[in-house]
């Protein structure tokens, strides 16, 4: 239905940091409606969601090791402080 969207690339950018989202095809195209807001009980089509974004496995791995190595770096760092208060 939307051929180009397939080879659009978004990126989520969030502190110092972004993520590549990848378009996927959903295996069931998902309708999004809207309700009438004069108080009557209709639902009027607004759109059809058939993509998903996902973000490659690999990058989400990469992001746990970047806080995991700076909380090794902050132990360490803590640890070199303390052994120079000691001498």
């Amino acid at each position: 239905m939307f051929p180009l969207l397939t080879r659009l690339h978004q990126t989520l950018h969030y502190a110092n940091k972004s993520q590549r989202l990848t378009p996927k095809r959903e295996p069931a195209i998902h309708e999004l409606y809207r309700a009438s807001t004069d108080g009557e009980e209709t639902l009027t089509l607004v759109g059809v969601v058939s993509l998903s974004l996902e973000v490659k496995k690999a990058e989400e791995t990469v992001v746990g090791t970047d806080a995991a190595l700076l909380a090794l770096q902050n132990t360490l760092a803590e640890h070199q402080r303390k052994k120079e208060s000691k001498q």
